[in-house]
């Protein structure tokens, strides 16, 4: 099993060396699940995407981030 240690020390490694400005590996699920939103996932699939226990979770935390995404959607 990877530590997650070594994986956030490999993590800040890698954006190091491409010159990328400093990014938390949590903030990679956030835009994962806010690309998906923004695509038109449904909020159960991206509940289920992300392990949240209550579907009240993921909306609660994703429906405001990209209100044109959900003007088109409708």
């Amino acid at each position: 099993m990877l530590h997650p240690a070594n994986v956030t020390r490999r993590f800040i490694e890698l954006y190091e060396e491409i010159d990328l400005p400093p990014v938390r590996l949590h903030d990679l699920r956030h835009g994962a699940a806010t690309l998906a939103h923004a695509s038109g996932a449904d909020l159960k699939d991206i509940q289920e995407m992300l392990g949240h226990s209550l579907i009240t979770i993921t909306a609660d935390t994703y429906r405001s981030l990209l209100p044109e995404a959900d003007l088109a959607i409708a």
